[in-house]
């Protein structure tokens, strides 16, 4: 996801003529379902240089980057990961995504604040490091056992933040337990 993010602002800023889509024969318009700040110039490919100030490229760039629900994506693809690498008994890729967890959650808490309390509260400062202890020890029952922890402190939190819906999701049925 980081990735696709630093693609499109490359694709904007440096690399214009590579940015441009096959013609359609239809005139560009900005899309209804979203409010943009208004501009005086068409939209187009250039969709940041077209706007009228930097607060306005900011703006749209807001937009784009949306709240917690990006983060959250990637955070659960994370999760699936270090599940993976802890089923594979691949530890230096779970220390790797168990890290990367860590920076991504932080980094929508940059963009929903009102969400770090129980993010910190719950997670960051409890089950985060208790995880990394685990993983760090290479003591695969211990890892498991944390993980297990994880997962229900992931589901708190949730509860917390009023999305309980989150727990129903096949992410939560599938890391239930490990397969022997």
């Amino acid at each position: 996801m980081v990735r696709s993010l630093i693609a499109a602002i490359c694709l904007a800023f440096a690399l214009p003529a590579f940015a441009q889509v096959p013609a359609t024969g239809q005139a560009p318009v900005a899309p209804k379902g979203i409010k943009l700040p208004p501009q005086t110039k068409p939209p187009s490919n250039r969709w940041l240089e077209d706007a009228d100030s930097d607060a306005d490229r900011f703006r749209k760039l807001e937009i784009y980057l949306r709240g917690f629900d990006q983060p959250m994506l990637e955070v659960g693809q994370r999760y699936l990961a270090l599940y993976d690498a802890i089923k594979d008994r691949n530890w230096g890729l779970a220390d790797y995504q168990w890290d990367k967890v860590k920076l991504t959650i932080n980094g929508g808490l940059m963009k929903r604040p009102a969400r770090t309390r129980n993010a910190e509260s719950i997670f960051l400062d409890v089950a985060w490091p208790a995880m990394d202890k685990a993983i760090k020890s290479k003591d695969e029952a211990r890892i498991r056992e944390q993980f297990g922890a994880v997962r229900e402190t992931c589901m708190e939190c949730h509860e917390k933040e009023k999305v309980p819906f989150m727990n129903e999701s096949p992410l939560f049925r599938t890391t239930a337990g490990f397969p022997r």
